[in-house]
């Protein structure tokens, strides 16, 4: 039972200050097992175990200063302090932190890749396999130590054998092309389909390329085809969206299709894949030399924030002017892939002079020939008088255009415009909030939970609203996160849960959302979500007031002194 074993951790960690009992009564309390939860206490305990020099205690105070929670302030040195304690005493977890510390620059002034990849390496010695993993792309690269392949290889495999899915992804690149390894096609293929048992975006890629080509494995372009439409549809993968097209357009694993086809290598390039976009200007005509072929496996290896990088590739400037000349002479015979590229080129400076008017009159070529992307870019330039006089009659109607097509973008502006500018059509508003909330859109999924829960051009309907508020939380929207908040602070559409209203709410209040850091620092001030630290309301208060936040200012300047009755949280769409 939980609440006796609880008990009995209690009284081993009151009674004889066992350490390792505090720790585990501190786990009890931030989760909430056989006590309330109570992550103050669980601070507390934490912090009693790690007095005593209990190593994993003192690495979870580094986890909670390095990032900051509900009741400890974020502070990178003492973070890496705590860590450092830890790694003294040989905590694997520990000792890579500490190398994360100094490859970020968490905690230090300079970032030291030679010190982190030390405490990486020590962690690997310990079994860590993320350790393994930093270590291996340090010696691939020669990245904090010299490079060595075969090294990288040996942690590679170490990390591997562990359920690495980044280093049985770069194992199974380095025995596609041989580096470092004698090349095994056949391997290459275990290993992706290892990476990819994980949800590995590039290994579920690669093996779909390998099951394409029969690299490694017996050719079955259905299976490959399958694999590249799931990718496609719930991952996003452009890659696997510029192959679907070519499979389409060449009948391979499925009938042939120009309709689909375009619709893949469409999205593709609107996602910014220029071998897409150079396939949609193109038509029949060659790609310049120095194009990535479609079809050709991903033969990078990966890397993620909290791991080691490799440098740029020093030949992207030559491919981009490449890709800037081959556009142009495309876009001249009227391709609009290549209208709509360059006009993105032009309006934002890149490989080319920047150049609005020039950047709207491409815009307009592609739009003239139906292509959604650059109907909305136009539009956006209509609307906000970019490279073009303003004229928003033309700018609605083109937004309407591209989101007649499915361009989500638009579908969102579209619902902003019906539910904010006059005559109003809250109904029509909704309707392209749903369609765009149905294709992910933040925005869209914020805003239609705002409608939801308001009854704008639909009955009320809380619990919908929240879960539109999550989806969009969770994607980092600041606006969903404090209308999540809200909901659990008032229990609306959601049962009631003090901690996760601090959460949300401090989430927001991160991205500088005003009227966050207003109700987290009344929170604080109060302690109405289980937390009073008057410094802390105060500070928020502080920031909400730079932001121009009205109440903010009164109660810093003693004029208010609790925050107006509380809404439903559905403050008005953005």
């Amino acid at each position: 039972d939980e609440a006796k074993a609880t008990a009995m951790l209690l009284a081993a960690a009151q009674e004889h200050s066992h350490a390792g009992a505090q720790f585990n009564l501190a786990v009890c309390y931030m989760q909430g097992a056989g006590v309330e939860r109570d992550p103050i206490k669980g601070v507390d305990w934490f912090t009693k175990a790690a007095e005593q020099g209990n190593p994993d205690a003192l690495h979870v105070l580094g986890t909670f200063y390095e990032k900051g929670s509900a009741n400890v302030r974020r502070d990178p040195k003492k973070a890496l302090e705590y860590f450092q304690r830890a790694a003294e005493k040989g905590h694997a977890e520990a000792l890579f932190s500490v190398g994360v510390c100094y490859d970020k620059a968490i905690g230090v002034l300079n970032r030291d890749v030679a010190k982190a990849m030390e405490y990486y390496g020590k962690a690997a010695a310990l079994g860590h396999p993320n350790g393994q993993y930093n270590l291996a792309v340090g010696h691939f690269t020669g990245t904090g130590v010299p490079r060595d392949v075969p090294k990288a290889i040996e942690w590679y495999t170490r990390a591997a054998s562990h359920g690495h899915p980044d280093a049985q992804f770069n194992l199974g690149v380095c025995h596609l092309k041989g580096d470092g390894i004698a090349a095994n096609p056949v391997k290459a293929v275990e290993f992706f389909r290892q990476a990819a048992a994980q949800g590995h975006r590039s290994g579920r890629f690669n093996l779909a390329v390998c099951l394409l080509t029969g690299t490694g494995v017996e050719k079955d372009e259905t299976q490959a085809v399958q694999q590249l439409m799931e990718l496609a549809t719930s991952a996003g993968h452009s890659g696997a969206m510029l192959m679907l097209g070519n499979c389409y357009r060449a009948g391979r694993g499925v009938p042939r299709d120009e309709a689909q086809a375009l619709h893949w290598l469409q999205r593709a390039a609107s996602q910014g894949n220029l071998d897409a976009q150079a396939q949609l200007a193109s038509d029949h005509v060659q790609p310049p030399a120095g194009s990535s072929p479609a079809g050709t496996a991903s033969s990078s290896p990966s890397s993620s924030t909290s791991k080691a990088s490799a440098p740029a590739d020093p030949s992207e400037e030559e491919s981009e002017k490449e890709a800037v000349a081959y556009f142009e002479a495309q876009s001249r015979q009227g391709h609009p892939g290549a209208q709509y590229a360059l006009g993105v080129w032009h309006s934002q400076g890149m490989g080319v002079a920047k150049d609005d008017a020039k950047a709207a009159e491409l815009f307009a070529q592609a739009a003239a020939q139906g292509h959604p992307e650059a109907t909305h870019a136009l539009a956006q330039c209509l609307e906000k008088g970019v490279g073009v006089p303003v004229d928003l009659p033309r700018a609605l109607q083109l937004f309407k255009k591209a989101a007649e097509k499915g361009h989500a973008e638009s579908q969102h502006h579209l619902g902003v415009h019906y539910q904010l500018t006059e005559p109003k059509d809250e109904a029509l508003a909704l309707q392209y909030f749903t369609q765009a909330a149905a294709q992910d859109h933040p925005g869209a999924q914020y805003n239609l939970g705002v409608s939801l829960i308001n009854g704008q051009g639909t009955p009320k309907d809380e619990k919908a609203a929240v879960k539109n508020f999550q989806k969009a939380a969770e994607k980092g929207h600041a606006g969903a996160q404090y209308a999540l908040a809200v909901c659990y602070h008032l229990g609306t559409g959601v049962a009631k849960d003090r901690w996760k209203a601090n959460e949300f709410y401090a989430k927001s209040a991160e991205q500088g959302h005003p009227e966050a850091l207003f109700t987290l620092g009344m929170c604080y001030r109060t302690g109405s979500t289980g937390i009073r630290d008057v410094r802390k309301g105060d500070e928020c208060l502080r920031m909400a007031a730079e932001k121009g936040h009205a109440d903010a200012k009164k109660v810093l300047e003693g004029m208010l002194d609790a925050p107006p009755a509380s809404s439903s949280g559905s403050s008005p769409p953005k």
